[in-house]
């Protein structure tokens, strides 16, 4: 994914005028950072990445004078929009028919763009012809990262802090390189908000105060403010009290291992160290059903997993995978350790064996998820296509395919659309493009071609070379674009589910199949996800999760009911889920009964929970920053929880 940039530059040194004018736009919903006058030019960046300009347009018509807004869109496109007395003059798109539709000539010329009719803003004339030779060369060869057009535009204008946006200012703290920064102006004024803030930060801090005073929540370890705060990885500890975490970066370079901590009573004091170290680049843990083997999931350019021996200490088998682990787990006699890994239509799950043996692999394209059965017989494995499928694990072979939610159908319209792109890739002519590309860049020679005697302008020579040089990279690149366009998967895309999966379970006994859904829960008896084939659309118990509303520095949104985890409980035979909603919820198995067990202060959404081996503690891994970016972002957190107190109440 490219970059989104985007800003309205006014040629002024009267700020107050133009804070004036975005107040009044502000009225609209709309937020911008005003930046002081900087060699001529005030910078205006409207919320949304500045990719509207028709905020420029009634900047304007309220602004006398000159201005520019400039965008570039995923690093695809760079546009600009000239301004003189409230009227548009000039506009310039690299790529008007990006988004598809018909564009006329009349309207291609129009958005090719005219610079001679602001050449008098020009801070370096000699940049400035530079850039226009640059400008008229992207319709005949585009740049990969046009970002660089945009730099080097507002160079020759003398425009400063041109390559950003609002939401990479306000929202990322990527403000390093700004000039200027700290002369920013938020508007509207964001007092009033930032001191609501507070205060909600005040009351949450009070709320976690009362609940260790009473003895609910034992402890919260993590947190740290930064791109580079370490996230925690967690499983319960060998020794039965407390649970074994890593912490682990993947934005961190260092190639070091992470030493694998104990947190666990006494909770007042702090985690004790461990004689093991794993990593560098973590991405899951789980602890073996006798405690005594851990298998690791990597990241990160660390595509493997590992199998370690804690008892002896020892590392047993580093296992290459694909890509990022997604899973490991063990099967219920530890005869092996199980992982899964996919990169695009590549999927691998593999059998280590934790003895002498011979790996078993079972391909399964986009494999995601992985679970066996309690009696060691079958392996359930899920895809990113929502789909579940039932393994035998003695010869590796599937036996059911199910859909989860039952099969998408497409809406006849998709169906119309998917038709008709099919048809007109198959309908384009290789060939004539080529001959198409080839004419064009003849004419562009042609048009280069001195009229009289040959001066030596090294300038048309070099662009004359450039474009002979590009010609065949073009005619490789289209080609190549459009053999990739007839293999699209959407274009080609098998049978799929409704419902996105993050989590399976079994439980203990193996008579019920669980799922962590995009939606909430649903329990299938095992049996019959086992012996039949087609849709699986109606658990026997199920438990839908609404959207919330979440408040975060981008303000408000409805977050889905994302269910993230899954966890049994077996003395009370239910089962415990959370998710995107910051709440920890129960679904007795017996009587269907389900409700809220504990709702976290802030509701920060939950990405794993787990039960110490003796039940006394759940443990959380909770984000309090998935909603914000930045570097004022909040990392990851740990909370420990007295699972016999908020299972009381």
């Amino acid at each position: 994914m490219g970059g989104f940039y985007g800003s309205v530059q006014i040629r002024s040194e009267d700020r107050d005028s133009v804070r004036s004018a975005l107040e009044r736009l502000a009225r609209d919903q709309r937020q911008f950072l005003l930046g002081p006058p900087l060699n001529g030019w005030i910078g205006v960046y409207p919320n949304g990445a500045g990719q509207d300009f028709g905020v420029a347009g009634k900047l304007a018509r309220r602004l006398k004078g000159e201005l520019i807004a400039m965008l570039v869109h995923d690093d695809d496109i760079f546009a600009y929009e000239y301004y003189r007395d409230g009227r548009r003059v000039d506009q310039y798109n690299s790529v008007p028919d990006y988004f598809g539709g018909d564009i006329s000539e009349k309207e291609r010329l129009e958005l090719s763009g005219r610079p001679e009719t602001f050449a008098h803003l020009a801070n370096d004339p000699a940049k400035f012809a530079a850039v226009r030779e640059r400008l008229a060369a992207q319709a005949v060869q585009r740049d990969v990262f046009v970002s660089g057009l945009m730099e080097e535009f507002a160079d020759a204008l003398g425009i400063r802090n041109a390559l950003t946006s609002y939401e990479y200012l306000h929202e990322n703290d990527e403000t390093d390189d700004i000039e200027g920064w700290d002369e920013f102006l938020h508007v509207p004024d964001e007092t009033s908000q930032k001191a609501r803030k507070r205060q909600a930060d005040a009351a949450i801090e009070e709320e976690l105060q009362r609940l260790r005073e009473q003895g609910r929540l034992l402890a919260e370890r993590g947190g740290l403010t930064g791109l580079l705060s370490p996230h925690p990885w967690l499983c319960p500890s060998p020794d039965g009290q407390g649970f074994l975490v890593a912490w682990s970066n993947h934005a961190d370079t260092g190639e070091q291992p992470r030493p694998i901590e104990r947190h666990g009573p006494p909770w007042s004091a702090d985690p004790a160290a461990t004689p093991w170290a794993i990593g560098p680049h973590v991405h899951g843990l789980e602890l073996s059903p006798s405690g005594r083997y851990l298998a690791a999931a990597n990241a990160a350019g660390e595509w493997k997993a590992a199998l370690w021996d804690l008892q002896e200490n020892r590392l047993i088998a580093d296992v290459p995978q694909i890509r990022a682990v997604h899973c490991v787990g063990f099967l219920p006699d530890e005869s092996a350790m199980v992982s899964v890994s996919s990169h695009g239509e590549e999927g691998r799950v593999i059998l280590t064996p934790i003895a002498e043996g011979t790996a078993r692999t079972i391909e399964l394209p986009h494999a995601k998820l992985a679970a066996a059965h309690p009696s060691g017989s079958s392996l359930v494995l899920v895809d990113d296509r929502c789909r579940l499928f039932v393994a035998d694990i003695a010869s590796g072979r599937i036996l059911r395919t199910r859909y989860v939610g039952g099969r998408y159908a497409p809406s006849p319209i998709e169906q119309q659309m998917k038709r008709q792109v099919q048809a007109q890739m198959a309908s384009i002519d290789l060939g004539a493009m080529e001959q198409r590309i080839r004419q064009q860049y003849s004419a562009m020679l042609a048009s280069l071609e001195p009229k009289g005697p040959s001066r030596g302008d090294d300038s048309t020579v070099q662009l004359r070379d450039l474009i002979e040089r590009q010609i065949e990279e073009q005619i490789r690149q289209m080609r190549d674009q459009v053999t990739r366009s007839r293999a699209n998967p959407v274009l080609n895309e098998p049978e799929h589910g409704r419902e996105g999966v993050f989590r399976i379970r079994f439980d203990p006994s193996g008579e019920w199949l669980a799922l962590g859904t995009l939606a909430g829960v649903r329990v299938y008896p095992w049996r019959e996800v086992r012996d039949h084939d087609g849709d699986l659309a109606r658990p026997s118990l199920a438990v839908d999760i609404a959207e919330t509303t979440v408040e975060s520095a981008r303000g408000s949104r409805l977050v889905p009911g994302y269910i993230y985890d899954l966890e049994f409980d077996p003395d009370r035979a239910r089962l415990l889920f959370a998710g995107l909603d910051g709440q920890v919820r129960f679904l007795d198995l017996a009587s269907g009964q389900s409700g809220i067990l504990l709702e976290l202060p802030a509701r920060p959404p939950i990405q794993r929970l787990a039960l110490s081996r003796d039940h006394a503690t759940l443990a959380l891994i909770a984000s309090p920053g998935m909603h914000d970016n930045g570097r004022n972002r909040r990392g990851d957190i740990i909370q420990f929880w007295d699972y016999e107190k908020i299972s009381g109440a």
